[in-house]
């Protein structure tokens, strides 16, 4: 939305993600008695249960971060200790695209083996996504709901769903943190089982959801002063505007340290941990604000998103990873086109739908 242009600056959303809703709801109802294709139906997993440590794959979803202010916050010393004390297992993915400029778009996207270019809507219904491949060749594969909803990339997973007043008060959060508190009682079931599958568990967060992004932290996570405290950027500075968005992504990165810290602190299972943004957002930069402009005119904000894979020691041995290797890869450009055939190899996961060109792992990994 321009900024020369009132009455429609402060309308936020512009004509292109309506219709594309309107297109989206339409190829839904069309598509409720499809049958999905599957991706491989000789696809398997590669892994001796018997012999190996339960795998544990977490993966937040992240909502609305971009890349721009998300490496170099001056003000989140805790994240730069975070970083610090995990260099050597922690790829920092900062030349990543996403597949979309809308979550409605860009979930079901980074969960296609499609490319951005060859995937369309209508895909999430009708083509077998990875989660779905995994949870066929054997992952016990969850989806943990604290946003709108998963667009259909969860179709056939379970789902929990932790907006609700019981769920809040049963986790003790009505913020993002519910899912750490989530994670921690899924790690303690998981050491309770005798035989247990392989995991995969996805985390859907409200991360920095606008335009009320003063709603998303908890007071000690407001660092940047002061807010904006309204959903009418019209009331506000475009820099206190800026304040409250860069708030969430503090409180997204204590988020993404704390679920690490549980995964590290587990020698019962070999455990991977994944954060990827869906879409970015524009905070003013040209007069624009939010996000949903259609891909090509979309301004990079828009697009350039945060992500970051961290390992456990004993997953990088178990598939003979060559850190140094990983860490050239994570310098290259990579977009959400990498998620799902990186997903496969770290799965550990024989599929003839996984790109090796499209892998992180490809070439630095036995795989």
């Amino acid at each position: 939305v321009r900024a020369n242009d009132d009455k429609l600056k402060y309308s936020f959303i512009p004509a292109a993600p309506i219709r594309s809703y309107i297109k989206s709801v339409r190829r839904e109802l069309q598509s409720l008695n499809v049958e999905q294709k599957l991706l491989d139906e000789k696809a398997y997993l590669k892994t001796d249960l018997e012999k190996s440590k339960p795998l544990l794959v977490v993966l937040l979803v992240g909502e609305t971060a971009r890349a721009k202010g998300f490496w170099d916050d001056s003000l989140d010393s805790s994240f730069k200790q975070f970083q610090a004390e995990n260099f050597e297992s922690l790829l920092n993915l900062k030349k990543l695209k996403s597949c979309a400029t809308s979550t409605a778009q860009s979930v079901p996207c980074m969960f296609s083996t499609l490319s951005r270019e060859e995937f369309d809507l209508s895909d999430s219904k009708e083509i077998e996504n990875v989660l779905q491949l995994s949870q066929r060749v054997g992952y016990q594969v969850e989806w943990f709901e604290n946003n709108t909803n998963c667009k259909s990339a969860c179709k056939g997973l379970k789902v929990t769903d932790l907006r609700t007043s019981d769920m809040q008060k049963l986790y003790s959060s009505s913020y993002d943190d519910i899912l750490i508190n989530v994670l921690d009682e899924q790690i303690t079931n998981l050491k309770s089982m005798q035989k247990p599958k392989p995991q995969l568990l996805v985390f859907h967060q409200l991360g920095s959801h606008g335009p009320a992004y003063y709603k998303r932290t908890p007071s000690k996570f407001k660092l940047h002063q002061p807010e904006c405290e309204s959903n009418d950027f019209s009331n506000c500075e475009v820099s206190s505007v800026l304040n409250s968005y860069l708030n969430t992504m503090i409180y997204t990165k204590y988020m993404i340290s704390e679920m690490v810290g549980k995964l590290k602190a587990e020698n019962a299972v070999d455990s991977v941990f994944i954060y990827m943004s869906d879409h970015g957002e524009s905070i003013g930069e040209d007069g624009y604000f939010l996000h949903g402009m259609p891909y090509l005119l979309a301004p990079k904000e828009q697009i350039e998103i945060p992500g970051l894979i961290w390992f456990s020691e004993n997953l990088k041995q178990r598939q003979a990873i060559d850190w140094n290797c990983l860490v050239k890869k994570a310098e290259e450009q990579l977009s959400h086109d990498n998620l799902s055939h990186t997903l496969i190899d770290i799965l550990e996961i024989k599929s003839s739908s996984r790109d090796e060109k499209l892998s992180i792992l490809s070439g630095c990994a036995f795989n």
